[in-house]
């Protein structure tokens, strides 16, 4: 006869609860660059080099919270300096490029 162990089966029915109610509900937050591709900035934005090496746009730092750090297009044409932002990575899609620099919101 076989049999399952106390906590193999207690671990099997809480995964049967758990991981669905964590995914259906959305307690699952986007990665930092998976939010900066949904955002509409990133349009007017590009990324900056080191010499060869391209400095990634969006990185995670902390609990939820996303470095973003891009050169973005004035009004002018021409790009501004680097301009670096740390958002909660639900702000990140709203995040506008606003003459240059980066806002959460509208400009």
């Amino acid at each position: 006869m076989n049999t399952i162990r106390v906590g193999a089966g207690v671990a099997m029915i809480c995964s049967l609860f758990v991981l669905p109610f964590n995914v259906s509900a959305g307690y699952t937050f986007p990665t930092c660059q998976q939010a900066w591709a949904d955002s509409e900035a990133r349009h007017s934005c590009v990324s900056i080099r080191s010499g060869s090496v391209v400095i990634p746009e969006a990185s995670e730092s902390g609990h939820r919270k996303c470095v973003i750090k891009v050169k973005c297009q004035q009004n002018s044409g021409y790009f501004s300096p680097q301009d670096d932002v740390t958002v909660d990575v639900n702000e990140v899609r709203d995040l506008n490029n606003c003459n240059g620099h980066l806002k959460v919101g509208s400009c």
